[in-house]
């Protein structure tokens, strides 16, 4: 929370893994940070209490209680901020000023959120509980599910995409590998397309996986599907897709699978397009897919490479983003 012009604020973040209050009345700020860290995986009670120039950190975890004491500078003890409360991160446009840099937003989870005290407004001090509905708040970027146990990797609902790279040429040769696991039959894994006949794209479809490349004359598919099994068991499943001029070679689990086309001087996907993951925005044409179903459940290791260079994707950097957590994967089944 803060005034216009910063004045007056009080921030609580997460600074090292230690859990910090900083907080300016109007005639100079202060802060302090609880001697130790508390990003360990575990839930903690973070509370913080202002009475005038004086306020209380707290930090109780299962085995110890820490209590942080601090007093604002002169004599001013009131703190007038305006009434938006920030939670998680701030937005893109928002300039901390005197708060100091805040870089990034909190990757973990907050619950029972709970503000007691009484508005400025009031003559007479009566302290309400403003008890904060963070599933229906005034506006919300990129705020996702809070899951029990996590592993590494990016989690897809099902609803979206994220835009990974913002112009890419195929070319002649290409590979791309990562890893995935759903809980869903059909979806789209990765897909980069011209508006014309040009593209390339991963997806399964009722079971199968499908790896399609078009240069510009016909589509070609390299077609793998599970013998006794689903994609759909809880595993995860690693995935290379080279593209070798007009020739398709897809790998999953080990498993080989070939296809090329007729016309081998139709070797060249010439796309200066994004790359999508997980899905596309309506209204983009894909030239390389069968689906539009976006996919349900997680990813990771994606790395694409040409010409002996290798690009890591990192989806907590893409340059759009929908429906999509980027940094955190359900340890179960998603």
């Amino acid at each position: 929370m803060a005034r216009i012009n910063h004045a007056d604020f009080v921030s609580i973040q997460i600074k090292e893994g230690q859990a910090c209050l900083g907080y300016d009345l109007g005639h100079g700020n202060i802060s302090g940070c609880v001697p130790f860290s508390i990003n360990d995986g575990t839930w903690h009670k973070i509370r913080v209490q202002r009475t005038k120039q004086r306020a209380v950190l707290a930090v109780l975890t299962v085995e110890r209680r820490y209590i942080k004491q601090m007093i604002s500078p002169k004599t001013a003890d009131l703190l007038d901020v305006v009434g938006i409360v920030y939670v998680g991160g701030l937005p893109q446009d928002y300039t901390t000023k005197r708060i100091g840099p805040i870089l990034y937003s909190i990757n973990g989870c907050i619950r029972n959120l709970t503000m007691i005290g009484s508005p400025v407004s009031t003559t007479t001090v009566v302290n309400e509980d403003f008890k904060l509905d963070m599933a229906a708040p005034t506006s919300s970027h990129m705020v996702g599910r809070c899951f029990v146990a996590t592993e590494t990797g990016t989690y897809f609902d099902g609803t979206g995409y994220l835009k990974a790279v913002s112009s890419y040429r195929v070319g002649l040769d290409v590979s791309i590998t990562f890893e995935f696991r759903t809980s869903k039959t059909s979806g789209v894994l990765l897909a980069v397309s011209d508006q014309a006949n040009d593209g390339l794209g991963l997806e399964i479809v009722e079971g199968k996986l499908l790896f399609h490349v078009d240069n510009g004359a016909g589509r070609i598919t390299a077609e793998y599907m599970p013998e006794g099994r689903s994609f759909c068991d809880g595993q995860w499943h690693n995935v290379t897709a080279n593209k070798l001029r007009h020739r398709l070679e897809l790998v999953v689990d080990g498993e080989k699978i070939q296809a090329q086309s007729p016309n081998a001087r139709s070797n060249t996907c010439d796309t200066n397009d994004p790359i999508y993951v997980g899905g596309y925005p309506a209204g983009v044409r894909q030239a390389a897919l069968s689906t539009i179903s976006s996919f349900r459940g997680c990813m990771r290791n994606l790395k694409i490479t040409k010409a002996s260079k290798t690009m890591n994707v990192q989806f907590n950097k893409a340059l759009e983003i929908k429906g999509v957590q980027p940094l955190s994967c359900p340890a179960e089944a998603a």
